[in-house]
């Protein structure tokens, strides 16, 4: 009846970049949207090769980004209270930090970031998934005959994301043209999960299951197991009722009326308590005689078992559900980078590689009401390959441009994606993005249909020997099929505006500053329920997802020597 499902998944909190992969690494990033041809200090993550062109000396840089989203999500179901439901992500705090120290044409880099997640977010609703099997008790117990109009829930839910890499390397220049870099990034993965499902209610008139249900509010486990006991007592009471009745049949007895019974020994109790477990069952029994009364009593009886059993079952499901689970793992990414220069400097090509990251994270688990988060499981949470390219160009004294592409692999590695024609609860089988399975919804093809990519174009504008300006547009795409959207894990194709700008406090000095609103294009798809009300019957419901993103920066960077 209720399940955590949306939580099982992969789901990664992201504001810039691919689908699992931060872009956002820098202050100069989110004032300008395109640093991959860099040859400041923040070219250890976007031009690590850049680093053997800057001036000797070295070099320090710490930024720290503020990140706003809101991650709404909208489904039509008609049997819910609410369709909106609203995901709050708050990170005040997304450093990044990094180091250079360069001397003559070889350059020794470090650098902090949080190359993937980086906060959580806070359903104070919940979501659709959580929502959805609740919503559909009141239809599915008038269905049955109990007549039912309303529940309510207590639901929240919380979880976090944090891929912190720290990345050490090296660049040389080989000659005024090209310079090469290599680097190593050792990643460290935490992702959480928290939340409940408490405090079940539902207003049934049915007072055969006790007084209090007459239309007002109960719990609904409550209400189930007062339910199960009764028609316990019910499948009891047919079986041990039918097993007299049939000393009665085989006395000879048999024909005569029920309504009669005390002529062959039956108290009145015992005829109005087989009446009303006959009647129970839906039949007549004024006219029954004993023989007729005895078999539909066997007949009920593993009836009401059956009902008992599925009333305790739904006593269960609607007890109250925790979950409180952390997932961890650690893995290496190897990046290789190559810088060149032309027209005497004033053009610049930088080109990187990040090799795919072969990551798995492991469940600690402290409670997990939902059993989808077993103590010691693994799963893939990998980092796709990623190819970047940066020309940068000097347009005049003070002007000056960078064009810039991603390109994620997405397709090549694995999310937590699962292909449902081999897996079982117990042995899930996760597969990458981009093969042809069985998917989770029943049907066949990939989880997605493309690759993701970024483009961008910045500017920077000296106004003066004491501020530059800057600002920048970035589109992204990362092509996901319907399937791979779900109400707890979705991407959104996206466009970026970015301004800020630099203080030249002293010659070795900089503050930074800088401002990024994204705005991603909406994405709904139709969601297929099994209608409560008429269980053969389905219902094709729009699910809407919605995302905005904010991010605020500031950073001070110094420079040591000449």
């Amino acid at each position: 009846l209720l399940s955590f499902l949306g939580i099982c998944l992969f789901a990664p909190i992201g504001f810039a970049g691919g689908i699992v992969t931060n872009t956002n690494q820098s202050v100069g990033w989110v004032r300008s949207l395109v640093r991959d041809a860099s040859l400041g200090v923040d070219a250890v993550y976007y031009n690590p090769a850049g680093t053997a062109r800057m001036a000797n000396g070295f070099y320090f840089e710490l930024n720290n980004q503020s990140v706003f989203q809101t991650k709404t999500v909208t489904n039509q179901f008609p049997y819910l209270n609410n369709k909106e439901f609203v995901g709050d992500v708050k990170v005040p705090l997304f450093p990044t930090a990094n180091v250079v120290y360069k001397k003559g044409d070889l350059s020794i880099f470090g650098g902090f970031a949080v190359v993937g997640g980086g906060g959580s977010a806070d359903y104070a609703t919940g979501l659709p998934s959580f929502e959805i099997p609740i919503s559909r008790i009141p239809a599915s117990l008038v269905a049955s005959g109990i007549p039912t109009t309303g529940y309510d829930a207590d639901i929240y839910f919380t979880g976090s994301s944090s891929y912190m890499g720290i990345t050490v390397g090296a660049a040389y220049k080989i000659n005024d043209f090209i310079a090469v870099g290599l680097g190593l990034r050792y990643i460290m993965a935490k992702n959480t999960y928290s939340g409940y499902i408490k405090n079940i209610m539902i207003n049934p008139t049915y007072p055969a299951f006790g007084s209090e249900y007459n239309g007002s509010m109960v719990l609904a486990k409550d209400f189930f197991t007062d339910g199960a006991t009764l028609l316990n007592t019910m499948s009891a009471g047919s079986t041990q009722m039918a097993a007299g009745f049939g000393q009665i049949v085989a006395a000879g007895g048999g024909a005569i009326a029920l309504s009669n019974g005390k002529a062959v020994g039956l108290t009145d109790q015992q005829i109005a308590q087989a009446q009303q477990l006959i009647g129970a069952a839906g039949m007549d029994p004024s006219t029954m005689t004993i023989q007729q009364a005895q078999a539909v009593l066997n007949a009920v009886a593993p009836v009401f078992l059956a009902k008992a059993n599925a009333m305790t079952t739904n006593a269960t499901a609607t007890s109250d559900i925790e979950v409180d689970a952390e997932q961890t793992g650690n893995s290496f990414t190897p990046i290789i980078s190559v810088d060149l220069s032309l027209l005497d400097g004033d053009l610049g090509i930088a080109m990187k590689y990040e090799h795919k990251t072969p990551l798995e994270v492991k469940n600690a688990t402290v409670i997990d009401g939902s059993g989808l988060f077993p103590q010691g499981a693994v799963t893939p949470a990998e980092m796709p390959s990623l190819f970047t390219l940066g020309i940068r160009y000097k347009i005049n004294e003070k002007l000056r441009t960078q064009i810039g592409a991603h390109y994620f692999v997405d397709r090549s590695a694995k999310y937590g994606k699962k292909d449902a024609s081999l897996s079982t609860p117990t042995n899930p089988v996760y597969v990458t993005n981009g093969e042809t399975v069985l998917r989770t919804d029943g049907t066949t093809g990939a989880y997605l249909t493309g690759n993701g990519y970024e483009l961008g174009i910045g500017f920077e504008y000296d106004l003066n020997k004491a501020l530059t300006l800057s600002a920048g547009y970035l589109f992204a795409d990362s092509k996901p099929s319907d399937v791979y959207q779900t109400d707890m894990s979705y991407t959104l194709m996206s466009n970026s505006l970015g301004f800020g700008g630099v203080v030249h406090i002293k010659d070795r000095l900089d503050l930074s500053l800088g401002i990024t609103g994204t705005f991603f294009a909406d994405f709904d798809k139709t969601v297929n329920y099994t209608n409560p009300a008429d269980p053969s019957k389905m219902l094709a419901v729009n699910e809407l997802y919605e995302k905005t993103t904010t991010i605020l920066s500031v950073g001070l960077g110094y420079r040591f020597g000449k």
